[in-house]
């Protein structure tokens, strides 16, 4: 079996590495190729040196054989070019090789690419981790809203097979089938569990960690005002439009608030295991990774009732859920976690379920059966 990946629009492994995340993201493919479940991997990327990539990848020489890259033939400079190259028939050819492939899409943007290799011998396998036209619509951006929402109801009508990480996810796409067969299969992001766990030989600090974008969706500025007010110290992790904000409101905080801009998967994965809290306030989430990686690590974790969120930490339960997104809300929550003796245990079993759920190998057996299917 071949299998091609279409990275998002204007995404390469070259990116992944920037951002910190490439072991992560890269963890599965070389889990297919390292079990031998796939022959090849090709890549098709927006960067026109991304197999160059792949030498900064500590990965066997054997397994390096098997990847292969599409990449433009010069830098894209704007978002006409990386649109323009998305298009590329050629490239697309080149990408499927004529065969009769699996083209399975990173996300739903630049998911276009993979339904055009369709006409080259490709199986159109639609992968959306998150609803984009929802994300959209509830960033206030409905002209973008739209057009996502015209490429989902495209794409879920030409692809072969269609993979969700919630069931929410399902239904968003199910409802938009007119004329596909096609199956929808609920595939849970997965996270390495053995990179992130507790460690019972360290003392946690008991501040609290937020990784992420620092963007409105993600209600940063509500959690470090609510978080000022209780006292409490608060690490973050991300950058974004927010940056200067959130630096103005770091000076505010008495040493109480620290800002990290930058940090890899693996020094994450570390901070996590040295603290004892994790929140998420976002205002909406497709099934968000760092959450798993933090429940993973064994960490008390917190987050709004939003889709995504709530489908993984029931209250009182596997963590502890806010019940709204204003600042009132989030503080409220931040002091009756903090307030329970019996936080630990709940984070325990957050960690069982994180590893039921979303281990590597259930993804794989979830996913990798229904390619079979298809092969």
């Amino acid at each position: 079996m071949n299998l091609v990946l279409f990275m998002t629009c204007k995404g390469s492994l070259k990116k992944w590495i920037s951002e910190g995340i490439a072991k992560r993201e890269f963890e599965l493919y070389f889990e297919y190729l390292q079990r031998n479940l796939i022959d090849t991997l090709t890549l098709f990327s927006y960067c026109p040196d991304d197999h160059l990539s792949l030498d900064q990848m500590e990965l066997p020489s054997d397994i390096k054989k098997k990847v292969f890259f599409v990449t433009p033939e010069r830098e894209l400079l704007s978002g006409m070019d990386h649109i323009r190259y998305s298009f590329n028939i050629r490239k697309i050819r080149e990408a499927t090789g004529g065969r009769r492939v699996i083209c399975k899409t990173n996300q739903i943007n630049g998911s276009w690419s993979a339904l055009i290799a369709i006409f080259f011998g490709g199986i159109f396998f639609l992968r959306s981790g998150y609803i984009l036209s929802r994300r959209c619509f509830k960033n206030g951006d409905y002209f973008k809203g739209a057009l996502a929402l015209t490429l989902e109801l495209i794409a879920t009508n030409f692809a072969s097979l269609i993979s969700v990480t919630t069931p929410n996810g399902k239904k968003s796409l199910a409802r938009l089938k007119i004329m596909n067969s096609a199956k929808i299969f609920i595939a849970p992001t997965y996270v390495n569990t053995e990179r992130f766990r507790p460690d019972p030989n360290i003392n946690r600090k008991e501040a609290i960690v937020f990784v992420g974008r620092l963007e409105t969706g993600k209600n940063i500025i509500a959690l470090i005002e609510a978080v000022m007010n209780t006292g409490k110290k608060l690490l973050i992790i991300g950058r974004g439009s927010l940056e200067q904000k959130v630096t103005d409101l770091v000076a505010q905080s008495k040493g109480t608030i620290e800002h990290r801009q930058f940090m890899t998967n693996e020094e994450i994965a570390e901070v996590f295991k040295t603290h004892r809290y994790f929140a998420l306030p976002s205002f909406h989430e497709g099934l968000p990774k760092v959450l798993i990686e933090a429940m993973s690590a064994g960490m008390v974790c917190m987050g709004t009732p939003t889709s995504g969120i709530a489908d993984l930490i029931s209250h009182n339960e596997t963590g502890y859920l806010m019940q709204g997104y204003t600042v009132d809300d989030i503080q409220r929550c931040i002091e009756y976690t903090y307030s329970q003796p019996e936080s630990d245990q709940v984070a325990q079993k957050g960690r069982a379920f994180i590893k039921k759920k979303h281990s590597i190998d259930s993804y794989i057996d979830s996913e990798f059966s229904q390619l079979k299917e298809m092969s």
